[in-house]
């Protein structure tokens, strides 16, 4: 359990180095949802980028979903 946590742990790092060093070269506080998907790409190996693409695209099926259901029933 130890290596899974030290793995995840090293992942995040690795990501929020990245989402730090292209918010400070943009000069803006904050990133993007599509400059959040471009720092996954390039941290993350290849197979595991293409799994996090189709979770991706499931999660947004699923928000989209109830956006719908919520703007119906208002």
């Amino acid at each position: 359990m130890r290596i899974i946590n030290n793995f995840i742990n090293d992942i995040f790092e690795k990501l929020a180095n990245e989402g730090l060093l292209l918010a400070c070269y943009n000069n803006k506080p904050t990133i993007t949802f599509w400059e959040i998907q471009t720092i996954v790409s390039l941290v993350l190996p290849g197979e595991l980028v293409k799994h996090v693409a189709s979770k991706r695209t499931k999660v947004g099926e699923k928000v989209s979903d109830l956006v719908s259901a919520f703007s119906e029933k208002f």
